[in-house]
């Protein structure tokens, strides 16, 4: 586990792994993938037949990642250097795309040039899972922590999610932590 990355995303990995999101047969894909701790729970808890995927922007942490891998032994997972904006230029499709605590740091333009990729790259019936620190009546602490980045709420990415042309649009449970600021924890399918 590394810091808060690893304690959360695990988590967040087993709820739902529990909650029977995945198939042996998905193509799961992690952006923004940090240390790799979604993914590693992911290839610990289901034998999936297709590596899994993670794509990490940062330099350092695509080489820690990759270096932990080797270190591990784990096989079954493939870390790709590059941006969230250009997903459809990385992959060619996915039945799972996760996006942990990455939209934050992207401004409107820029997310909604993701979902669009991400829309492009999913499969029918594909599911894309987003986490993601929310605004909501902060303490001091975490307003300072937080007040630089573009927090959102469950219905503005909702609402973007939709006129892209995402569907069965809903909040979902998976990520719970009790760090003090509101959570969007979202799920939508592509029809």
């Amino acid at each position: 586990m590394h810091g808060m990355d690893g304690y959360l995303t695990m988590r967040q990995a087993r709820r739902m792994v529990e909650a029977n999101e995945f198939d042996e047969n998905d193509i799961v894909v992690d952006v923004g993938s940090g240390f790799g701790g979604f993914l590693v729970e992911l290839s610990k808890q289901v034998a999936f037949k297709n590596p899994l995927i993670g794509i990490e922007l940062v330099d350092g942490l695509v080489e820690f990642t990759k270096t932990r891998l080797r270190k591990e032994g784990i096989k079954n997972i493939r870390i790709i250097k590059g941006s969230a904006l250009e997903l459809n230029k990385l992959i060619d499709k996915a039945t799972i795309i996760n996006v942990g605590w990455i939209i934050k740091h992207i401004d409107d333009d820029e997310l909604i040039t993701f979902l669009k990729a991400a829309f492009d790259v999913l499969e029918p019936g594909g599911k894309l899972f987003i986490f993601e620190f929310a605004p909501k009546t902060m303490s001091k602490m975490a307003h300072r922590a937080f007040h630089a980045l573009k927090l959102r709420t469950n219905e503005e990415i909702a609402s973007i999610l939709e006129s892209i042309g995402f569907e069965g649009i809903k909040q979902n449970r998976y990520a719970k932590y009790w760090i003090p600021v509101g959570k969007l924890s979202l799920t939508a399918i592509k029809p």
